[in-house]
C-alpha cells in the first residue's frame, strides 16, 4: 500500500519505475523485454527472462498498482519454504512460523521491499526453496526451482554451484551434487558468454 501511495504522490524514483514500467509494457505487446529508454533488450544488462512474468498485468488499467502488490507477493513468499524448511527441523509450528515472519522483520529486507521491482526480488524465496527440496530429497522439484533461479539473473549460477557444492558435501549426494556445480558453470557460459553479449 505504500509504495501505490509513493505512485500516486510522483515519489516513485523516475529512472528504475519508469524503466521496468516500459519494458514490461513493451513485453506483452510484442517487444520481449525491450526498453525504448536504453533502446535495447534488457538481456543486454541483466539476464532475467523470468521478469516477463510481471508483464500480463499490463493488459489491465491497473497494471502499475498490480505490478506493485505482485513485486511485493514475490519478496513476501520467503516465509513459505522457510516455515516448511523449518517443520523439516521444528515440530513446533507456532517456532516454525514465527521463524518464518522474523525475515520479514529485518531491515535490510524490509528496504528490499520498500523499492520498486528488481530481479533480484525473485530471488529469496527460490533460493530457500532448494534448500527445502535438498532437504525432502525431491531433486526433480530442485532442478525446478534452480532452473527458474538462473532465470533471474545472470549470477545466480553461482548460487546454484555452491548449493551443488552443499549437497555434494554436507548431504553425501556427490553425483546430484557435481552435476549440480557442472550444470550450473555451464548455464553461467552460455548465459555470460553468449547470450548477454548476443543482445549487445
Amino acid at each position: 500500500r505504500h509504495n501505490i501511495i509513493r505512485y500516486k504522490l510522483g515519489l516513485m524514483p523516475a529512472l528504475d519505475f519508469g524503466y521496468f514500467e516500459n519494458m514490461l509494457w513493451n513485453t506483452i505487446h510484442g517487444r520481449f523485454l525491450y526498453n525504448t529508454v536504453h533502446t535495447g533488450c534488457f538481456l543486454k544488462e541483466h539476464f532475467s527472462p523470468l521478469t516477463a512474468i510481471i508483464s500480463p498485468v499490463y493488459l489491465t488499467p491497473i497494471a502499475t498498482a498490480l505490478r506493485i502488490i505482485m513485486k511485493n507477493m514475490f519478496a513476501v513468499a520467503i516465509v513459505v519454504p522457510l516455515f516448511l524448511l523449518a517443520r523439516e527441523k521444528i515440530r513446533n509450528n507456532f517456532l516454525c512460523l514465527t521463524l518464518a515472519l522474523s525475515v520479514l522483520l529485518m531491515r535490510h529486507y524490509q528496504c528490499g521491499i520498500y523499492v520498486d521491482y528488481h530481479p533480484v526480488h525473485l530471488e529469496p524465496a527460490l533460493i530457500v526453496f532448494l534448500f527445502y527440496f535438498i532437504e525432502k530429497k525431491n531433486f526433480f522439484l530442485f532442478a525446478v526451482s534452480g532452473v527458474l533461479l538462473l532465470l533471474c539473473m545472470e549470477d545466480m549460477f553461482l548460487a546454484l554451484a555452491a548449493t551443488g557444492f552443499y549437497i555434494a558435501v554436507f548431504k553425501k549426494k556427490p553425483v546430484v551434487g557435481l552435476a549440480t556445480i557442472v550444470i550450473s558453470l555451464l548455464a553461467g557460459v552460455v548465459i555470460v558468454g553468449i547470450i548477454m553479449p548476443f543482445f549487445r
